[in-house]
């Protein structure tokens, strides 16, 4: 019948990967990428569809696709498209603008972008906010838009899907301030049984 026929041709369920397997795969594949964003969304649609981890791999991934683009890089100037996403007021958005982006981290679910003068910007992408690497340049999406980062290799856009604003950008001088961020807690990718013994 049709209906045997339809279920001897649906094809087997794909088998759930460890998270640690697929972090290290999938950042191999990005080694061999190129300035593309459309790898980068590949790689974390992997990661959504075979580990069902949303959010910390997620991070992993934008820190070491965007590594190479902007590490080194002076931020020449930064368009805020939306006033809800930025959560501080001192320092002031200005204080990154032509400054060197010298270092990229997490802080738990937070992208952290380390600039000369002891200056942190630290991004909260929440469920929807997305990084997408644009030629020079281009604008953020009229609707989704939230900012613009302009570096002499390109310019990243952040967006968000949705109606609600929930992703954050929070400036911070000195490490100190930096700290305050830690919501505390343990990296599940680092560390080992120790933490978890009586």
């Amino acid at each position: 019948s049709r209906v045997r026929a339809r279920t001897r041709l649906a094809p087997p369920a794909r088998p759930r990967v460890a998270v640690g397997a697929c972090v290290g795969r999938c950042t191999r594949r990005f080694r061999g990428y190129s300035s593309r964003p459309s790898g980068v969304r590949g790689s974390l649609a992997h990661f959504k569809r075979r580990c069902g981890v949303p959010e910390l791999p997620d991070i992993l991934l934008y820190l070491h696709a965007l590594a190479p683009r902007i590490v080194g890089q002076r931020l020449d100037r930064v368009r805020l498209e939306s006033p809800f996403l930025l959560r501080s007021v001192d320092p002031p958005l200005a204080a990154i603008e032509g400054a060197t982006l010298i270092r990229l981290d997490h802080i738990g679910k937070r992208i952290v972008w380390a600039f000369d003068g002891d200056v942190f910007a630290v991004f909260h992408l929440m469920i929807a906010g997305r990084f997408r690497w644009t030629p020079s340049g281009s604008r953020a999406p009229r609707k989704a838009g939230l900012a613009a980062f302009e570096f002499p290799t390109g310019t990243l856009v952040l967006t968000e899907a949705g109606s609600r604003r929930r992703a954050s950008l929070t400036l911070v001088r000195g490490l100190d301030h930096l700290h305050d961020l830690n919501p505390g807690g343990i990296d599940p990718l680092t560390s080992g049984f120790a933490p978890f013994s009586a």
